[in-house]
């Protein structure tokens, strides 16, 4: 299953190459001193680029210094299973979780890293580092000159130029997605062969479709996003914004089952989940939302929109279990471990998203946290926090 969801990310994959990573093993690392278990980590490091202050003004506004770095540290960030784990040793699996360093877990594995060998990573990256960032920005004649030879790149490229510029520049952003779509050659079919001219064409269309979100004509929106996927039908952005707009014109059947191919295709991508969640919200399901949510935690425990959701799917079903007016049976320990959960999740949104808390939100929050006499507060009807921001 691990070797097919990677071979579905790169299917859906909108750029029309990759960088394929040699896998390579580090120094086995023990969490803990005292502990025999040794891990093949990755290790991070941070840092801090800065251009020193001339002495005098003139300079500052007529040379540019190099840039110069002060190292913050490191730490070594650990998989899921010690490098001896002999369950299963050869599966694909057992590999993974031996060689993967992820942070998309409640428990967040880190070891300490000697100083000496600090040292030895920093004297290695001093030189390199000022050079990679001294460039700047992107510029879109860079690109045009850099990438002449490989019209299909360039195209890409001037395309995610395009897509960080259109929330304060729309026009300037169309203007450099119409140049993009120049570049690319119309394939004879859509083979596998011309793959990587489908993909560019999809993600131009796709985010030409969020320009016309952003001005709120949602029908030309869809219009890109269903262009972008009968051109590559397996570009999991595009699912999930074809959901958002059946959540937006209400049509929350259609909304799930766009929510549902986006996640099939891309398991890593986080917002489907959450608009999966806000759907069967808004459709009353609030077993179907929680189960959207729980999906979301194996890969995003830390997601608050999910919290969010997850919270208020429990505070309607204890709404539902009681029927208005009558309060919760204390006797009830099922009602109280939900309550508990709803609280929770409600209080970790609340925290990490506090512009979006509303008094409705505060009123939820109130309800889940009175003793089970006293859950007397006014009934909060379903409402859903807007997912605001799109993939570049």
């Amino acid at each position: 299953q691990l070797f097919e969801e990677q071979c579905i990310h790169w299917w859906s994959n909108e750029c029309p190459l990759f960088v394929v990573e040699k896998c390579c093993e580090s120094i086995p690392v023990a969490k803990d001193p005292e502990s025999s278990e040794k891990f093949d980590g990755t290790l991070r490091v941070a840092f801090a680029l800065y251009r020193p202050k001339s002495v005098s003004k003139y300079q500052d506004l007529h040379t540019v210094k190099p840039f110069e770095i002060d190292w913050l540290g490191g730490y070594w960030k650990l998989p899921k299973t010690p490098v001896d784990d002999c369950e299963e040793a050869d599966s694909l699996l057992s590999i993974h979780n031996r060689v993967v360093s992820s942070f998309n877990s409640v428990d967040k594995r880190t070891a300490i890293v000697p100083e000496e060998q600090l040292r030895e990573v920093y004297d290695a990256l001093t030189p390199a580092l000022p050079r990679i960032f001294s460039s700047g920005a992107i510029s879109v004649q860079m690109i045009m000159n850099v990438y002449r030879q490989d019209d299909l790149f360039c195209a890409f490229a001037l395309a995610r130029v395009a897509a960080a510029m259109r929330v304060d520049h729309l026009e300037r952003a169309l203007g450099l997605f119409d140049l993009a779509k120049r570049k690319v050659k119309q394939p004879p079919s859509k083979s596998p062969e011309f793959l990587p001219e489908l993909s560019v064409m999809s993600y131009i269309d796709r985010n030409v479709g969020v320009c016309s979100a952003l001005t709120q004509k949602w029908e030309d929106a869809a219009r890109h996003w269903r262009s972008s996927l009968q051109i590559m039908p397996v570009n999991a952005t595009s699912h999930y914004l074809e959901g958002k707009y059946y959540q937006e014109v209400q049509k929350y059947d259609q909304a799930v089952e766009c929510m549902l191919k986006s996640i099939m295709l891309d398991p890593d991508f986080k917002l489907p989940y959450q608009g999966l969640g806000n759907c069967e919200l808004l459709r009353g399901n609030y077993e179907g939302a929680m189960n959207a949510c729980l999906a979301c935690f194996k890969r995003h425990p830390d997601a608050p929109f999910a919290q969010f959701i997850a919270g208020q799917s429990i505070y309607h079903v204890l709404l539902e279990s009681v029927g208005p007016g009558r309060p919760v049976n204390p006797q009830s320990a099922d009602a109280k471990a939900l309550a508990e959960k709803a609280a929770k999740a409600l209080d970790l949104a609340k925290r990490r998203m506090p512009e979006q808390w509303s008094s409705a939100d505060q009123a939820m929050l109130d309800f889940v946290r009175a003793p089970e006499q006293g859950r007397d507060h006014p009934r909060q009807e379903v409402h859903v926090w807007k997912l605001h921001g799109y993939r570049p």
